[in-house]
Parts: C-alpha cells; structure tokens; sequence
C-alpha cells in the first residue's frame, strides 16, 4: 500500500508516518506527493482512502484488511 502526502497540507510530521509505516513493514511505502489536493491519500490495490488529517486509527484501520489484496504477494 503506498501512503502518499501532501507536506503543505500534512498537520502532522513525517515521523508520524513512519510509525505508521513501521507497523506494516513490507506492506507499505511512504511518499510525498506536493499535487495532492488532500493532506493524505491511501493508495491500496484499486482502493483510495483520503484523509485531511492525521488519523492514526483511521489509518490504521484501513490498511489491516488491505495490506495483503494486491496481485503479488510481499514476504511478512
């Protein structure tokens, strides 16, 4: 899952996305992206979550049950 961020618009710091990141290692990728028009966007296999803000939880949540859906499968 690639989480993507928008670092004018993020109200947080990236470390926060990190931690995240951490959890999931091997499942996500972290990226900033200046042309999103929202502060955080989710990026799974043909899904898209968007967030304004950092929502750990929210995040959290989303990526658990789509961290293993893409067409190749990643080492745990």
């Amino acid at each position: 899952m690639v989480i993507q961020y928008n670092p004018d618009l993020l109200n947080v710091g990236q470390s926060k996305l990190r931690a995240v990141q951490a959890q999931f290692p091997n499942k996500t990728v972290v990226a900033p992206n200046s042309r999103l028009k929202v502060a955080l966007a989710l990026i799974p296999w043909r899904r898209l979550y968007t967030l304004d803000t950092f929502d750990e939880p929210k995040i959290v949540d989303f990526i658990k049950p789509y961290k293993n859906q893409s067409p190749k499968r990643f080492l745990d």
